[in-house]
């Protein structure tokens, strides 16, 4: 399997310099071809933020991980991993928190590939 450099992706995704929170892998591709997972992880700063209004919540607890595709790279698939934390929000209540690489506005450059959520 071939080496992805974690810093090379960082630049070619266009995700901030302390996004991407472990080892990229390449996994095959049930449908064919491989797949490249990038674990993922919001700033410190944005990780107890609503995903709805954008304030601070408590921190409630943690899903299970998910997965968004970006824009593939060659022939390759290429999925964002993290498991979101759900925050306490004084006027959603509880809520999935705010994951900056989603955008529900943008889905043709990256959606949801597992359960769909807040």
């Amino acid at each position: 399997m071939p080496t992805i450099l974690a810093g090379a992706l960082k630049r070619m995704l266009g995700l901030p310099a302390n996004v991407v929170a472990g080892v990229p892998r390449v996994e095959k591709d049930p449908r064919g071809g491989d797949v490249v997972i990038v674990p993922v992880r919001p700033y410190a700063r944005d990780m107890d933020q609503c995903a709805r209004c954008g304030e601070r919540g408590r921190p409630y607890d943690r899903l299970g991980v998910r997965r968004w595709r970006h824009l593939d790279i060659g022939c390759a698939r290429l999925l964002l991993e993290h498991a979101p934390r759900r925050v306490d929000c004084a006027e959603h209540g509880v809520t999935v928190a705010m994951v900056p690489w989603r955008d529900a506005r943008a889905r043709t450059r990256v959606t949801s590939s597992g359960r769909s959520h807040g």
